[in-house]
């Protein structure tokens, strides 16, 4: 049995085309071109650069501009934000990975990398003060000696009155403003 090749007229004479990256790889490596995982890799190598692409036209740009990026890449991530039609948007994908072969890749990734980390701690750090004002609340002094041992420059009178506040707020159902302030100092205490 023949294996059309990509793009020749089959039987009835329409074009044949594969719609998945798979199709592609098995037709290539039915036909003999290289070795099926050199086809291979270099398709998820194409695929790769496309999702970081793609990860880069998301990026702040106080983000961009720590990285090692030309000025023609830097200009072509700025005009992926003024695109608004999907297709547009993918064939500028394709775009983006093919100025992106160019450019150092490694170090690119690494900084989304550090990036990614220093958000993950800061939302560690958020949900650990929300674990506290919970504690603090439920606690009682056992809760607030906890706390101070690992705050001890926090202010304990304006935390206990917060606290106190709080639970008033809790107890009389009302809408939680002493809930948010003690959730604010919270979050200045850890710097957040």
């Amino acid at each position: 049995m023949a294996v059309p090749v990509l793009g020749a007229p089959n039987q009835t004479g329409k074009i044949y085309e594969a719609a998945l990256v798979g199709a592609h790889i098995e037709l290539a490596v039915r036909q003999g071109y290289g070795q099926g995982c050199e086809v291979t890799g270099r398709i998820q190598s194409d695929f790769a650069l496309q999702k970081l692409a793609e990860r880069l036209t998301k990026e702040a740009p106080s983000v961009l501009a720590r990285m090692p990026l030309s000025e023609g890449l830097v200009a072509a991530l700025a005009e992926a934000r003024r695109i608004k039609s999907m297709n547009a948007l993918r064939r500028h994908y394709s775009r983006l990975a093919k100025l992106l072969c160019h450019e150092e890749v490694a170090a690119i990734r690494g900084l989304i990398d550090e990036n990614d980390r220093g958000h993950q701690d800061e939302v560690a750090r958020f949900h650990a003060m929300e674990r506290w004002r919970e504690r603090l609340l439920e606690g009682g002094s056992e809760a607030f000696g906890a706390f101070l041992d690992d705050y001890p420059h926090a202010d304990r009178q304006h935390l206990r009155q917060l606290i106190q506040a709080a639970q008033r707020e809790r107890g009389q159902e009302q809408p939680p403003l002493a809930y948010r302030k003690l959730f604010k100092y919270l979050r200045g205490l850890a710097g957040l």
